[in-house]
C-alpha cells in the first residue's frame, strides 16, 4: 500500500500492483504536505498548510486522532518530519520549527531570517536539518538548541530547494532549481 497527500487535501492510498486508487481518505480542510509511515504500526500522519495533524489507522481507513491546527499566527506549514523515537511531528513555517508533541505544540523556535525550505530529520543523531538559502542548521529534536551551522556550502544567492541524507545518515545531499546536486559531510559540511 502506497499512500500520498495532495493538493486538494484528501489523503490517497494506492495499490502498487494495480493501476487506480484504492481509497482517498477526506479530512483536511488544506494542502497535505506531508504524510508519514508509523514504524510498525497500521498507521500514518499527514500534516497540512494549517498544521492540522492527522492519524490514520490504514486498517479501518479512518483518522483516529486529529491535532487542530496553529499556524494562523505563524504563517502556513511549508514541510514535516516524522520523529519516531518520540513520536513527535516537527513541522517548518517560513521562518520557524514547531515540535508537536502528544497533542499540542510544545516548541517553536526561530531558526532563521531567510525562509525555510526543507526539513529532514536524522534518526541516528536525533536531530533535524533545516534549509534556508545555501545554508543548513542542524537542530537537537530533544533539546531545540542548535548544534551546527554548515554556511555556504553553495555559492551565494542559491537555494537549496530538496534537502536529504544517505541511507546511514552521514552525507547530506542538496540540490537547487537549476539541477545542481552537491554531497556534503553532516559532521564538517
Amino acid at each position: 500500500l502506497l499512500v500520498s497527500g495532495s493538493i486538494d487535501s484528501q489523503l490517497i492510498l494506492w495499490n502498487p500492483f494495480s493501476t487506480g486508487m484504492v481509497a482517498t481518505l477526506p479530512g483536511h480542510d488544506k494542502a497535505i504536505i506531508g504524510v508519514h509511515c508509523v514504524p510498525r504500526s497500521p498507521e500514518v500522519v499527514s500534516v497540512d498548510t494549517n498544521g492540522t495533524i492527522k492519524t490514520w489507522d490504514l486498517r479501518m481507513n479512518a483518522c483516529v486522532q486529529t491535532i487542530a491546527g496553529s499556524s494562523a499566527a505563524l504563517g502556513p506549514i511549508t514541510s514535516s518530519a516524522f520523529d519516531s523515537h518520540n513520536k513527535q511531528i516537527v513541522a517548518a513555517t517560513a521562518r520557524r520549527l514547531h515540535v508537536y508533541r502528544s497533542v499540542v505544540d510544545t516548541s517553536v523556535e526561530h531558526v532563521s531570517d531567510r525562509p525555510i525550505s526543507c526539513i529532514v530529520l536524522n534518526e541516528r543523531d536525533r536531530a533535524v536539518l533545516v534549509s534556508f538559502g545555501e545554508q543548513v542548521s542542524v537542530w537537537d529534536v530533544g533539546t531545540g538548541s542548535c548544534t551546527a551551522v554548515h554556511r555556504r556550502i553553495l555559492p551565494p544567492d542559491t537555494d537549496i530547494t530538496v534537502l536529504a541524507l544517505d541511507a546511514r545518515e552521514r552525507s547530506i545531499m542538496v540540490g537547487t532549481a537549476t539541477g545542481t546536486v552537491s554531497f556534503f559531510n553532516y559532521s564538517t559540511g
